[in-house]
Order: structure tokens, then C-alpha cells, then sequence
């Protein structure tokens, strides 16, 4: 490495590489100086070229670092030194001003540097004042390997299929590293069987694991074995999906940014959806409009019959929100009809919202904006039952026509249609709106601030689904 020199002061720098232990050096030339690497515990700072190949160091597998110590062949002591390296991030930089000089008249300046990233990287080297200035261009190589991970560390496959989990060796740093003594997988659950090889399959619906071993080396896969079942969510748009992970489709993109589009299916087969009005999209992403919401306000929290008829709240353009009222798409769309729903007082501004209909279609649950919860009577629109619960969302009425589930304060609440034997389902974590029932409805769907989680009503047992992060709003394809 050498100085350029833009100025009329003759002179040269040599550097030197040393770690603190005071190992043995293992030294490369070339005509413009020195580089000394002392090795640092085994294979670790070792010099394996320089100058026309850039230097190559591992990375050490300890916290201690790298001592690079710089040597000018002049007086510098009010000439300070600029050195900057790249070694863990971004470019930073370091000034030093030398006060002595050693026998030879060289001054040492000593920095340590921790690289943290296996990757071509720069030092830097300048004396601002004098106009001097050279750099070194090296690969940091990744260190031993410390750690081993599984690839595929959760994931799901249906009972008689599977896939392999796969695994890496990661350095101290999570670097790639290459190497590592072999690994072996083992389970002991029902739910699931791992090979020699590494390959899951599923056995039963639920909840397994294998067990990495490489050396001293554990990691853990998990593998949720899911029903057989299709959801559409919110993804970026409108998306249906194997609850395995398979058969991934984008069949509408985002209408509106500013609305929540909740995806409910139709008995056909179609997806409900909403921008500002109420539509409609097949699984090869044709959209039809089933009103064209002219004269209503919609606010796109809709459900859907088995008849197909479409459940929705709005109100008539340029009243209050607090006037909202549920009203009704007919099978096929055309003509809305608001629903002869009861308020609790129709004397104050009380609005209903977020509507569910029963699996026969003759009853609806909804909410009030006093905090209640409601079902009606689709005909006559008398209410049946009510339960004040503040902060309740989104409730859904089960195919079975036994229960309600609806979202409060983060949790999941299941209570029976009359609102009685009322109790929380799930885990301790947040649960965000709208859960669905699957079409059975022994199991629900609900999105969190990671994977959808599938809950079993009778067990409680909890499926997360690892490739879900992200979805919101799960509808279960009934």
C-alpha cells in the first residue's frame, strides 16, 4: 500500500496488521510495504493475498477484533492522520495526531476494527493536510461456523405431504459459512414424521417439530399440519390461497387506499370485495359491480348469505355516518333494500354496522354504535338478543348457527347466538379484526401482528400458518 503523494514533500507509508496477542506473523510483501497478520485463533486474520488480488481476512470467531497498526516513515505531529473503514456498515472515519516518533523516526497509529459483514470492504487512509491520500480494497471471508439453521425453520403441508426443511451454517455474525459437521434430524410428535434426509411429512392435523443437531449445534423446525382449506385475504390486494401455501393467486389489486377491503366469498365461488362500492371477482380476476352504490354511501364491511344476497352497511349521500343503517344487494346484484333492522333508540343518532348473517340467511348480528351487539330478524327486522361489550368488532356468525366470534381489545371472544356462555378463545397475543369460522365450524381464522393463526373451538389448540405474515382479514372459503 502506498501514499500517493500530491504535494512536494517526499515520503512513503508502511502498514502494518497486528493483532494484540502477540502471535506469531504470517507477513506478505510487495514493493510498496508491508502487511503483517498475526493469526488470531486457528484460521481467523489469516493473509492469503495483496496487492494485485485485495487482501482476504476471516472473520474472527471471538469478540475481540482486529488490530491494524499504520506506520509513516515521517514526522506528523501536527499533521493528523485520517483513517476510515467500511468494515461494518457505512463508511466511518477516525483522525489521529501522532506526538512521538519511534527510533526510526515512525510513527504508529493503532486502530481496531470489528468487521461484521462477509463482503469486499475498503480502508481508508489520508493525511488532509499534506494532500496524501491511498486506500486498500479486502475481502472480510466469513468466519467458523457457530450456528446451524433450519430453512425452512415454519411452515405447513397437509396430512400425506411434505417438503424438506433444509438448513446453512451462519458465523458469529450470521454470515454464510461454509463447512460444519453433519446434521441430523429427529422428532417426536404425532403430527408430524421427519426423514433422515430432513423431509417432513404430515401425519395428522396439528402442531410438530424436528430437532437440528450438527456437533454442538441445535436448531429447531417447526411444521403446522393443517384442514384442507381456501381463504381469500388482504395482501397487497385481493388474494386466495391454500391454507398450506399453495395455489397463491392475486385476483384484485387495491381499489381505494383509503377503505379496508375485507374479501368475503360468494356462494359461488367469487370473492366480495370493495373500493367504494360492492364488488365481485372470479379466481381469473374478472370484476363485476354488484351496485354502483350512487346513491348510498358504503363503507365496506359487508357479508354474504348462502342465498349470495349481500349484507352492507351505508347511508344515503350526505347524511351522517351516525345515521348508517344495513341494507341489502339481492342475489346477482341490482336494487338495494335497507333492512327494517330495530335500533335500540330511534330517537338519537344510532348507527349499526358490520352485519353477519346467519348460515340460513333469516338472522343478522350486527353492532350498534352504543356499543352493543345485536341479532335480528332478517324479515321483520325484531331484535332477538343483545350483549353491551365496548370495543367489539367484526362479528361473525358461525356456519353451524350455534356461535358469534367476535374481536375485542385485541382478543377473541365466541359467545352463543342468545349471547350467553361467553368466553376467550386463543392465545394470549393480539388478534386483529375480523376472525372467520372455517366451514364446519370447528376451527377459526384470525390474522395477528405475525401469521394467521387457525384456533380449534374445542381444544383451543392454536395453528399458526409461517407463510402467512402479512395477511389480513382471512375469509374461509365455505
Amino acid at each position: 500500500m502506498r501514499i500517493r503523494k500530491s504535494c512536494w514533500l517526499p515520503t512513503a507509508l508502511a502498514a502494518l496488521f497486528a493483532c494484540s496477542s502477540g502471535m506469531e506473523a504470517s507477513t506478505a510483501t510487495s514493493a510498496n510495504g508491508v502487511f503483517t497478520v498475526l493469526a488470531d485463533g486457528g484460521p481467523a486474520d489469516t493473509v492469503e493475498s495483496f496487492s494485485a488480488r485485495p487482501l482476504r481476512i476471516q472473520l474472527p470467531t471471538h469478540q475481540s477484533g482486529i488490530e491494524v497498526r499504520f506506520g509513516s516513515a515521517f514526522v506528523l505531529n501536527v499533521n493528523p492522520i485520517q483513517f476510515c473503514d467500511a468494515t461494518t456498515g457505512p463508511l466511518s472515519c477516525n483522525e489521529f495526531v501522532a506526538r512521538t516518533t519511534d527510533s526510526s523516526g515512525t510513527v504508529t497509529i493503532n486502530h481496531v476494527f470489528r468487521p461484521s459483514r462477509a463482503a469486499i470492504t475498503w480502508i481508508h487512509i489520508s493525511v488532509p493536510s499534506l494532500g496524501l491520500t491511498d486506500s486498500l480494497a479486502f475481502t472480510v471471508l466469513p468466519g467458523d461456523p457457530v450456528k446451524v439453521r433450519a430453512l425452512r425453520r415454519d411452515s405447513t403441508a397437509y396430512v400425506g405431504r411434505g417438503y424438506a426443511i433444509g438448513y446453512r451454517f451462519l458465523d458469529q455474525f450470521n454470515n454464510v459459512a461454509s463447512g460444519g459437521p453433519a446434521v441430523t434430524f429427529a422428532s417426536d410428535n404425532d403430527a408430524a414424521l421427519v426423514s433422515t434426509a430432513g423431509v417432513f411429512t404430515g401425519r395428522h392435523i396439528g402442531r410438530g417439530y424436528a430437532v437440528l443437531t450438527a456437533g454442538t449445534m441445535v436448531d429447531t423446525a417447526w411444521i403446522t399440519v393443517p384442514p384442507v382449506g381456501v381463504i381469500a385475504a388482504d395482501q397487497i390486494g385481493i388474494v386466495s390461497v391454500n391454507l398450506d401455501g399453495s395455489g397463491l393467486r392475486h385476483v384484485a389489486p387495491y381499489g381505494d387506499p383509503l377503505l379496508v377491503q375485507l374479501p368475503i366469498w360468494l356462494p359461488d365461488g367469487e370473492i366480495l370485495f370493495s373500493d367504494t362500492t360492492s364488488k365481485a371477482v372470479n379466481q381469473q380476476g374478472v370484476v363485476r359491480q354488484l351496485w354502483p352504490g350512487d346513491t348510498l354511501a358504503y363503507d365496506g364491511l359487508a357479508d354474504a348469505a348462502s342465498d349470495g344476497s349481500v349484507a352492507f352497511t351505508g347511508l344515503r349521500r350526505g347524511l351522517s355516518f351516525a345515521l348508517a343503517r344495513i341494507w341489502r344487494i339481492p342475489p346477482g346484484g341490482g336494487p338495494v333494500t335497507q333492512l327494517p333492522i330495530q335500533v335500540s333508540d330511534p330517537d338519537t343518532l344510532t348507527s349499526v354496522s358490520m352485519p353477519s348473517f346467519s348460515a340460513d340467511g333469516k338472522r343478522i348480528v350486527f353492532l350498534e354504535s352504543d356499543g352493543q351487539l345485536r341479532t335480528a330478524d332478517v324479515a321483520t327486522g325484531a331484535v332477538l338478543s343483545s350483549l353491551r361489550m365496548e370495543g367489539a368488532t367484526t362479528p361473525r356468525w358461525s356456519p353451524a348457527g350455534s356461535h358469534i366470534v367476535f374481536s375485542v381489545d385485541s382478543y377473541l371472544d365466541v359467545v352463543d347466538t342468545n349471547f350467553a356462555n361467553l368466553r376467550r378463545v386463543g392465545v394470549a397475543h393480539t388478534y386483529h379484526a375480523r376472525p372467520d369460522w372455517s366451514p364446519d365450524g370447528t376451527w377459526l381464522i384470525a390474522a395477528t401482528d405475525g401469521p394467521l393463526e387457525l384456533i380449534n373451538l374445542a381444544t383451543n389448540q392454536v395453528l399458526p400458518l409461517g407463510w402467512s405474515t402479512g395477511f389480513a382479514y382471512p375469509a374461509w372459503k365455505r
